[in-house]
């Protein structure tokens, strides 16, 4: 279960059933913590990427000008080449809606990738100062210190 991975594991989703457009299919993700200070449900707040890489293309993607952070196959468990967009925003999930038997942990992002997609969020203006808060306190808790307040 995710309470018990740190902060920037990155999992396979396997037949996410929340599709925007409707498939079902499986979806990668990193986690970025969970929400703080007594906060009830706990919301786990998670990143997904994608692999349309044409959204991004620096000329004509529709998507050109989000703050992305790009992975490449094979890096940190990823498939293929694919981009973490900060600007689409962060997912947050109540724990109970994380079905574990359909989650498959494939690898963790280091301290330096955390610290560059931390500065993007803060950044983000489509991400809420309470989630940037859940997630800079949840990167404190893991030792990763030094980080810009919200």
């Amino acid at each position: 279960m995710l309470t018990t991975q740190p902060i920037g594991t990155v999992f396979k989703w396997r037949n996410f059933p929340y599709q925007n457009d409707g498939e079902v299919k499986d979806r990668y993700f990193i986690y970025f913590g969970k929400t703080s200070y007594g906060v009830e449900p706990i919301m786990f707040h998670l990143f997904t990427t994608t692999t349309q890489m044409h959204y991004y293309h620096p000329e004509v993607g529709i998507r050109r000008n989000n703050r992305i952070f790009k992975f490449f196959s094979g890096q940190f468990g990823f498939p293929a080449d694919c981009v973490l967009d900060i600007d689409m925003g962060v997912d947050s999930y109540v724990s109970v809606n994380l079905p574990s038997h359909n989650i498959e942990y494939i690898g963790f992002l280091t301290e330096v990738e955390l610290r560059s997609i931390y500065q993007l969020i803060l950044e983000a203006g489509k991400i809420s100062k309470m989630i940037k808060r859940d997630i800079l306190h949840s990167l404190r808790k893991q030792d990763i210190t030094g980080l810009k307040s919200v």
